[in-house]
């Protein structure tokens, strides 16, 4: 179903993926007593009146990590819980300077009656600061963060066992930038997908931020893979300009890790 911006599928029982015209994936998990809303894309049309359309119960919202096109509708929402680690990212993407870039530079395509002015104001309210481990109980299930340092430092993973999902956020897809200012080391990010694997008995599905398909376990194990042969020089990277900078891609096993230029 689509409205002037939004676009929403249940990919299971009471699990919405709400997307943010061609940006983000967002994703909305109903529980008896509470619902948990994962990131609010860039923030161009309310997601909160959007996704009030498709519960009936209090809606918290949590950021897989700090980036502006996964926390740009945090202004709809009187708090919202987010890494500690990634509290200062997210300030930064609500400055006037960086929305001005946002606007010039990453945003191709607004909603009707958009009002640039408006959106550039928009601040965010109440933090709620969250780390490995902390769960969200929705009243007949606990979604639990997991910290998966790489994209950036506070980078977290969400399980819900009851549906046997993950969602990943921008840390396990097929295409992973690690060229960032606030990135980790590929080792480091190699650690976390490893913490990932550990745990792969209890969930099927990957629900990536960038994507309209669940992704297959079998690209955590590309992942990985990829990450060794990078680690030991066995995949050599390619020089690449992105719109936030230079980085090395590497390619193996149909995924991708830019990592920084060394």
């Amino acid at each position: 179903m689509k409205n002037n911006w939004f676009e929403i599928e249940e990919i299971t029982s009471g699990i919405y993926a709400i997307y943010d015209y061609e940006y983000s994936t967002n994703y909305l998990i109903n529980g008896r007593k509470k619902s948990l809303l994962i990131d609010s894309g860039w923030g161009l049309s309310n997601i909160k009146e959007f996704a009030m359309q498709y519960t009936n119960k209090p809606i918290m919202l949590v950021n897989t990590h700090g980036h502006p096109d996964h926390v740009g509708g945090n202004s709809d929402f009187s708090e919202f819980y987010i890494s500690k680690y990634d509290i200062d990212i997210l300030k930064k993407c609500y400055s006037i300077k960086n929305k001005k870039w946002a606007i010039e530079k990453a945003i191709r395509e607004f909603p009707e009656n958009f009002s640039k002015d408006e959106w550039l104001e928009k601040k965010f309210n109440k933090i709620i600061p969250i780390d490995d481990g902390y769960k969200f109980d929705l009243g007949d299930r606990n979604i639990e963060v997991i910290s998966i340092p790489g994209h950036s430092n506070g980078c977290i993973a969400l399980l819900d066992e009851v549906s046997r999902c993950l969602f990943s956020g921008d840390s396990i897809f097929d295409g992973v930038w690690l060229h960032l200012e606030e990135s980790t080391s590929i080792v480091q990010y190699k650690e976390s997908l490893l913490k990932i694997e550990k745990i792969e008995s209890k969930f099927d599905n990957i629900l990536p931020g960038h994507s309209n398909k669940n992704l297959n376990k079998k690209l955590l194990n590309n992942l990985i893979s990829l990450s060794n042969d990078i680690n030991d020089k066995i995949v050599i990277g390619k020089s690449i300009k992105t719109l936030v900078g230079n980085g090395m891609k590497y390619n193996n096993n149909n995924c991708r890790i830019i990592g920084k230029v060394v």
